[in-house]
């Protein structure tokens, strides 16, 4: 009886461990769901995309954000990548 209690145990033990060592399975982000930091699903033109490296050069995180949102207080975008941007941008919050 010993005996098969200790197989027993080790086949759960190995059972576990097999199942440790498998990478969690995460849905593919698809095309329909919209990025965490976009307000919408639509993506950013590329001519758009042009418009910001020339204006901000190659900057990323808060920096890009600030130069696109000064950028966009001066008027330096053109109409179309303005509406776009202020499309993607985050909601405001609430005071």
């Amino acid at each position: 009886m010993k005996l098969i209690s200790l197989a027993l145990a080790a086949a759960f033990a190995l059972a576990g461990y097999a199942q440790a060592q498998t990478p969690a399975q995460t849905p593919a982000p698809s095309e329909s769901q919209a990025p965490p930091s976009s307000s919408s699903g639509a993506k950013i033109s590329h001519d758009c995309k042009k418009e910001i490296i020339n204006l901000c050069g190659h900057a990323h995180g808060d920096t890009m954000k600030e130069c696109v949102k000064d950028n966009l207080d001066m008027n330096k975008f053109t109409a179309s990548c303005t509406s776009e941007l202020k499309a993607h941008a985050p909601p405001k919050p609430s005071s």
